[in-house]
């Protein structure tokens, strides 16, 4: 969570005009645009293949503990979805900007960890 605020406030409003103030920042970051061009096709099928082996053990239920009451495995699979999407929000946020070498040099200390 630190990750996302800390890119957010070096991305600029796409209407600053509206936000005078902070000279238009922080912005929302935008963490995959796959419609802008094909310049990094090879990251993104990395950075999704990263993410392959976490969302097959979710759809295939391997992360629920067997013993939990059947009304509980909703939830918990709901908030798995949520922990899993902030997990790796920061390492898609961080390829699609392609401006500063501080969201680089961030990507990738986040990937290695």
């Amino acid at each position: 969570l630190f990750i996302i605020l800390f890119l957010s406030i070096f991305e600029r409003r796409r209407d600053p005009k509206r936000w005078k103030c902070l000279n238009g920042r922080p912005g929302l970051l935008v963490p995959v645009n796959l419609l802008d061009g094909d310049e990094d096709r090879m990251a993104y099928a990395a950075a999704f293949g990263s993410t392959a082996t976490n969302c097959l053990t979710l759809i295939q239920g391997q992360f629920i503990p067997e013993d939990c009451p059947i009304w509980f495995k909703i939830p918990y699979a709901m908030l798995a979805v949520i922990e899993m999407g902030i997990d790796y929000y920061p390492l898609f946020a961080c390829l699609s900007k392609k401006t500063s070498l501080i969201d680089s040099v961030i990507g990738l200390v986040y990937s290695v960890l």
